[in-house]
C-alpha cells in the first residue's frame, strides 16, 4: 500500500506542425482525447465511489451511495455520447478505415465490442442516460412519487445545523434509484444495482482502451514532428491504491462557509 510508482512524462504538441495536418483528422484527435479525458475521470470517481471497505456509520454509507448514484448517472451519460460520436463522427470519416486496421489488438477488440454492446438500443447504459438518473425530465415527479407510494424503504434525510453543505436528503436517492431499477427488471433482486454498476464500469473500461488507441495510432502516424522535442519527468512520491481513495460526503466546511 502507498508503494506504487510509475513514470510520467511532460511535453508539448508542435503548434506549427498540427497546423499542416488536415483540419478534420486533427480535430478528430483533440475530441477523442477530451471525450477520454472525461470517461476516464468519472471512471475513476465511480470506482472511488463504490469502494464497499470503507463503509462507516449509516451516513457515511449513505453519503458514499449518494455519490456512486450520481456518478453512475454522468458516467452512462457520457459513454451514450462517446458511442453517438464514434459512429456519427469517426465511422463516417474518410480516416475511420485506414485508422481502424492499424489499431492494436486491444484496442480493436474494445472497439468491437463497444459496437457489439450498442446494438441493443435498449442496454444499460441507453436507459440510464435516458432515465431521472441524468435528466430532469417531466415524467421525473411522476416516477419519484410512484417509488415513494411502494418504497420499503425508511426515507431518511440528514440536515446540518446551522449549515446546509452537509444536507444530504438521502431519501430522493432512494426513490431514484427505484425508480431507475423499475427500468432495469426485477426491483426483489438484491444484486441488480450492483450489476448496474458493473456493467457500466466495464463498458468506461471498453471507451478507455479504444479511444486511447485511437489517440496513439494519430500519435504514431506523427511522432516524428508531433512534439516539440522537450520531455520532463514529473515526480509523484507514492501514489495513492485507487481503492484507497474515499470520497466522504460529510465533512468540515468552515474553511468555506462563513
Amino acid at each position: 500500500m502507498g508503494n506504487f510508482m510509475t513514470k510520467i512524462f511532460s511535453t508539448n504538441l508542435n503548434k506549427d506542425y498540427l497546423t499542416t495536418i488536415p483540419s478534420a483528422e486533427r480535430s478528430l484527435f483533440f475530441t477523442f482525447a477530451h471525450i477520454l479525458n472525461e470517461i476516464n475521470a468519472f471512471h475513476k470517481l465511480l470506482l472511488w465511489s463504490s469502494n464497499e471497505s470503507f463503509i462507516g456509520n449509516e451516513a457515511e454509507n449513505h453519503g458514499r451511495l449518494t455519490f456512486e448514484f450520481m456518478f453512475l448517472g454522468l458516467l452512462a451519460g457520457k459513454l451514450k455520447e462517446a458511442g453517438k460520436f464514434l459512429w456519427e463522427e469517426f465511422d463516417k470519416s474518410e480516416f475511420s478505415k485506414t485508422y481502424e486496421a492499424n489499431l492494436r489488438p486491444e484496442g480493436k477488440e474494445a472497439l468491437a465490442r463497444i459496437r457489439h454492446y450498442f446494438e441493443n438500443k435498449n442496454n444499460t447504459i441507453w436507459r440510464i442516460r435516458d432515465s431521472l438518473a441524468f435528466h430532469y425530465t417531466p415524467e421525473a415527479p411522476k416516477a419519484f412519487d410512484a417509488a415513494f407510494l411502494d418504497v420499503p424503504d425508511n426515507l431518511k434525510a440528514y440536515v446540518e445545523q446551522g449549515g446546509r453543505a452537509n444536507n444530504l436528503y438521502y431519501f430522493a436517492e432512494i426513490l431514484a434509484g427505484r425508480a431507475l431499477l423499475k427500468t432495469k427488471g426485477d426491483l426483489g433482486d438484491q444484486n441488480i444495482y450492483l450489476k448496474l454498476v458493473q456493467e457500466v464500469l466495464e463498458v468506461a473500461g471498453w471507451f478507455v482502451t479504444a479511444f486511447d488507441a485511437l489517440v496513439s495510432e494519430f500519435i504514431r502516424r506523427y511522432q516524428g514532428n508531433i512534439w516539440d522535442g522537450h520531455v520532463e519527468s514529473v515526480e509523484f512520491g507514492n501514489l495513492q491504491p485507487t481503492k484507497s481513495i474515499k470520497l466522504p460526503w460529510f465533512n468540515d466546511t468552515s474553511d468555506i462557509y462563513e
